[in-house]
């Protein structure tokens, strides 16, 4: 109390001592912290950039070889790049380790997640939804595979005339022969009855015209059908358009056939036209371990002939119903699975996948995958918002995945095999030749938001859609699919090092081969390292500051107790009542000095920050967050180191005090 009475009666010395404390405080806090949180940043810095290498396509050649069979001209297109770019793509990361710190090759699988809904294509026009084709760029993108598959009954209105039409397969590897199949075709129209199987994507299409492209490996088969107007038919398709989503038309159009190689049908075309039997006896798939399994052909095509058109004269249900009806009931429980299937991008850090390099993806709610849940394939994904709106799904919430793989054998999975649903990632068509894993729950821990979605008209080879589910790579079971293509091949490179590696590959004469993302590393680490000059200059000038602060604080104030405490002392007071006194009286400056430092310190954090910006010339600042914990801490440090000088103070003019009453 009466080290109170006593500030309050001398107002200017106290308030010129709470000044000083206030002052202290300020230099301390800020000058401590801003050094604190620009050297934190610099470190950290590391983890929260990363700088890729994408390949362009300025080397990599188009080859057109056009050769004449008899009378079918045949041009074989290649694209790749040469011997000597591929050599030294290989050769980069034992080439220049202090610059390539990694190759990412993220892998392709697919899930069904049967709680989950796709984002359908047909939710978004034509134009954005389907890529163009541009050499330069993209593939173009599939019509929605695999979810463009339906099973119809029908009844036939118009047959059209068969015709013979001479399919090309392939050249063979010496260019002497090419590989051709005589197959035939059909147009037919109907009006849609019922329908028996139609991803949800699509509108009802009972009561409109079904034009069908019947295709079929002989007419015997063709007889088979029975094809006659009036009656009722089913028909499968793995290709079926929406005429109204496409084009505007009224109807609806959908292709038919199982597109298996039939040995009586296929034959080598020489350059002279001369035609020879392609004796084919034995063909192979891969199994259920992924080893390969030879066959004959009879025994492929039961294994992966596709229903395709069936008359039905006691109607679609009976059928469906009888034993006739099995394989046509398996294709349709296919379909309901690829209704909910999912392509599953296996990465080793997020910020390798291209657009997240580049930014036109990012999360935006929740987080990344952590190194540990990376290393060790935690049951962790990422999901786009688009996705997760769409279903009620939250960060936090738990999905179960089966994943099933690629079986290359299925013939109208072409856009696969020929690269393009890997290089835009597209679910495979599940098929039960190759059947599921066992169900794993894995956790939402983000979600993300890309850029473009569905808008493929640029040709860009890195997008994908947002029904695509990231997962830390090694938490996927079963094998994965890989292309050298697309956002599944990428150069990481220690962060600065862009001008190194542009310099090799320009003496390498490969000058253009990438193109460079570092999310804006070199702009900020240069402002970073200069603001940390400065931070540290300002540090030095805090602390020096301060100092002196606390010498005169101590000149003015404890120091100046002297007198008081002897005027005690004669007076009869005790030690400890003498000692309280000067704590009381220090305690009266000390506490509020500090507080009011702190608010000031916090206040005056961003005036300081664009001050050390402007002294340290940088091009743009960075916004560093008022770090207030710290502050506190700070302030409360120098408030006990204060207050216990203070007190050391005190013990030493006690002890003064008796050393001169001996005297």
């Amino acid at each position: 109390m009466l080290s109170i009475k006593n500030a309050l009666r001398r107002p200017i010395v106290s308030a010129l001592g709470i000044l000083l404390v206030v002052s202290m405080t300020a230099f301390l806090s800020v000058g401590i912290g801003q050094a604190y949180v620009a050297n934190n940043t610099l470190n950290s810095i590391e983890d929260n950039f990363t700088t890729v290498a994408l390949m362009t396509e300025k080397f990599r050649n188009q080859s057109n070889v056009t050769l004449q069979f008899g009378d079918q001209t045949q041009t074989q297109v290649t694209r790749q790049f040469p011997e000597k770019v591929t050599d030294f793509l290989a050769e980069m990361p034992e080439k220049y380790p202090d610059i390539v710190k990694d190759v990412s090759s993220p892998g392709l699988a697919s899930a069904y997640i049967p709680e989950l809904t796709v984002d359908f294509f047909t939710h978004h026009s034509y134009e954005e939804s389907v890529a163009k084709l541009n050499y330069t760029g993209a593939w173009p993108r599939p019509h929605g595979t695999p979810y463009c598959c339906a099973v119809f009954e029908i009844e036939l209105t118009e047959i059209g005339e068969p015709f013979a039409e001479e399919s090309f397969i392939e050249i063979t590897e010496d260019q002497t022969k090419a590989v051709f199949e005589t197959e035939y075709r059909a147009q037919l129209k109907g009006n849609i009855t019922s329908v028996i199987a139609l991803h949800e994507g699509f509108d009802e299409p009972t009561g409109r015209v079904l034009s069908v492209n019947l295709h079929v490996k002989n007419l015997e088969e063709l007889e088979s059908l029975n094809l006659t107007v009036g009656e009722k038919y089913i028909v499968y398709s793995y290709y079926y358009v929406d005429r109204v989503w496409k084009y505007g038309n009224d109807y609806v159009g959908c292709l038919v056939g199982d597109e298996l190689v039939y040995d009586e049908n296929v034959y080598y075309m020489s350059t002279d036209g001369t035609k020879t039997p392609a004796s084919i006896t034995e063909k192979t798939y891969i199994g259920e371990n992924s080893e390969t399994v030879t066959c004959t052909v009879e025994e492929y095509v039961e294994r992966y002939s596709l229903p395709s058109m069936v008359h039905v004269p006691n109607g679609a249900e009976a059928f469906l119903a009888s034993d006739e009806g099995a394989k046509w009931r398996e294709a349709i429980e296919n379909i309901e699975i690829n209704e909910h299937a999912f392509p599953v991008i296996g990465v080793e850090k997020l910020g390798y996948i291209t657009d997240f390099a580049r930014e036109d993806s990012r999360i935006v709610e929740g987080r990344d995958f952590t190194s540990k849940e990376l290393e060790d394939g935690a049951n962790v994904c990422i999901i786009s918002e688009t996705l997760a709106a769409m279903n009620g799904i939250s960060v936090g919430d738990t999905i179960d995945m089966n994943y099933y793989i690629y079986d290359w054998s299925v013939p109208y999975q072409w856009y696969i095999n020929e690269g393009i649903g890997i290089v835009e990632p597209s679910a495979y068509y599940y098929t039960s030749t190759t059947g599921m894993a066992e169900t794993e729950s894995y956790k939402v821990v983000g979600l993300y938001r890309d850029s473009s979605e569905w808008s493929y008209t640029t040709g860009d080879i890195y997008s994908f859609t947002p029904n695509t589910i990231f997962v830390p790579k090694s938490s996927v079971t079963g094998s994965m699919d890989y292309s050298d293509q697309g956002m599944f091949r990428t150069y990481v490179l220690k962060n600065g090092s862009i001008d190194e590696l542009q310099k090799e590959v320009a003496l390498a004469g490969f000058d253009g081969l990438f193109t460079y993302y570092d999310q804006g590393y070199e702009i900020i680490a240069e402002n970073l390292f200069a603001y940390d000059e400065v931070a540290k200059q300002a540090l030095a000038v805090g602390v020096s500051s301060s100092l002196v602060i606390a010498a005169i604080y101590f000149i003015l104030f404890p120091m100046q107790q002297k007198k008081n405490v002897s005027i005690m002392y004669s007076l009869g007071a005790t030690r400890r009542r003498r000692m309280s006194y000067i704590l009381g009286s220090n305690l009266c400056i000390l506490l509020p000095g500090t507080l009011l430092g702190c608010l000031l310190s916090i206040f005056s954090w961003q005036y300081v920050s664009q001050a050390l910006y402007a002294a340290a010339e940088a091009e743009s600042a960075i916004t560093f967050e008022v770090d207030t914990p710290l502050v506190l801490m700070i302030a409360a440090i120098q408030f006990v180191c204060m207050l216990t000088a203070s007190l050391i103070l005190a013990l030493l003019m006690a002890k003064d005090r008796k050393m001169h009453e001996r005297k």
